[in-house]
């Protein structure tokens, strides 16, 4: 999460997250220091493709997605969209902007 202005990348960049008790992002690594998250903006769950084999994965064709996003305000000022894969873990940062 480096640099000015808007970054948007396809699928998003992985990224580490600290989350709440609640599952809300806290912090995010970025710029080799946590980066606490002042402000959850929004926050919605994205589902599709529940009909696939959960067995198909990357470069077999798309599987079910099932992901939390959330738009955050970092404490440095910038926002970012983050989305945590409900079904094989991890975060990706969708974009910065701010």
């Amino acid at each position: 999460m480096s640099g000015p202005g808007t970054a948007a990348a396809g699928p998003g960049r992985r990224v580490r997250v600290r989350t709440a008790r609640d599952g809300a992002p806290a912090a995010v690594w970025s710029d080799g220091r946590w980066l606490a998250v002042a402000a959850v903006a929004d926050h919605w769950v994205v589902e599709t493709g529940w009909w696939r084999d959960p067995r198909v994965g990357p470069g077999g064709g798309a599987g079910p997605v099932s992901r939390a996003l959330f738009r955050v305000a970092l404490a440095d000022g910038r926002c970012a969209d983050l989305a945590a894969d409900r079904l094989r873990g991890g975060w990706r940062c969708l974009r910065t902007w701010g």
